[in-house]
C-alpha cells in the first residue's frame, strides 16, 4: 500500500467582534475554511456551524472568484433551510387568507374569527400550536378548506442569517483585495454594483 501526502490548497480566515462593533454580541466569533480544490467552504462560529460543496470548476472560474461573486441569498440558501417559523408572517397571511375565503360569503365571520384569534394568539406559538389554535377559530363556520386558509411562514435561522451578512461585509471583500487578481477585483466589483443597483 503507498500514501500520498497531498498539501491541502486551503484559505483559513478568523473573524472576532469587538466591543466597539456595533453589533457587538451577535456573532462573537468563527473560523471560515476555504478547500479552493474541493470548493468546499466551512464556517465554525459563535452563531453555529455551516458548510456547503460545490461543484469543482477549475477550468472556469476559481473558488475563491466563485465565493466574491456570490449574493448573501444565494449563499444563505446553500448554508441553510428555512426551519424557523415566522409567526408574524404566518399571522398577516393567515389573515388576508380568511377575508379573502369568506369575502363574499360573510365578511363578519372573516371579522369574528381575525378577532377572536387575535385574543388568543401568541407570538410564543410553535407552529403546530398556531395551526391547532387556527383551525379551532374555524368550528361553527362554513369554512371545510381549512388548511388552505392557515399559513405556516418559514424563515431562516438568525444564527445562519448572520454568517451570510458577516460574509457578505466582511469575508468578501477581504477576499477580492487578498485574493484577486486587478481584473477579477473589477469584475467582482462591476458584479457587486449590479446587484445593489
Amino acid at each position: 500500500m503507498k500514501i500520498k501526502n497531498i498539501a491541502p490548497d486551503v484559505v483559513q480566515l478568523k473573524f472576532y467582534q469587538e466591543k466597539t462593533d456595533s453589533d457587538y454580541g451577535s456573532c462573537l466569533w468563527g473560523n471560515v475554511i476555504i478547500d479552493c480544490a474541493n470548493y468546499t467552504l466551512l464556517v465554525e462560529s459563535d452563531c453555529g456551524s455551516y458548510a456547503y460543496g460545490w461543484t469543482p470548476t477549475p477550468n472556469t472560474e476559481s473558488f475563491i472568484r466563485l465565493l466574491c461573486r456570490m449574493n448573501s441569498d444565494y449563499l444563505l440558501g446553500k448554508i441553510s433551510d428555512m426551519t424557523c417559523f415566522d409567526f408574524e408572517k404566518s399571522k398577516e397571511q393567515t389573515y388576508e387568507n380568511i377575508r379573502e375565503y369568506f369575502e363574499y360569503d360573510d365578511i363578519n365571520a372573516a371579522n369574528e374569527i381575525i378577532e377572536n384569534l387575535d385574543y388568543v394568539l401568541d407570538a410564543s406559538y410553535s407552529e403546530e400550536s398556531f395551526y391547532r389554535v387556527c383551525e379551532e377559530a374555524f368550528y361553527g363556520y362554513n369554512a371545510c378548506d381549512s388548511f388552505e386558509i392557515i399559513h405556516i411562514e418559514k424563515d431562516y435561522p438568525a444564527g445562519a442569517k448572520k454568517i451570510a451578512e458577516i460574509f457578505k461585509n466582511t469575508i468578501q471583500p477581504y477576499l477580492r483585495e487578498n485574493f484577486l487578481s486587478e481584473e477579477e477585483k473589477e469584475d467582482a466589483r462591476d458584479f457587486v454594483q449590479g446587484e445593489m443597483g
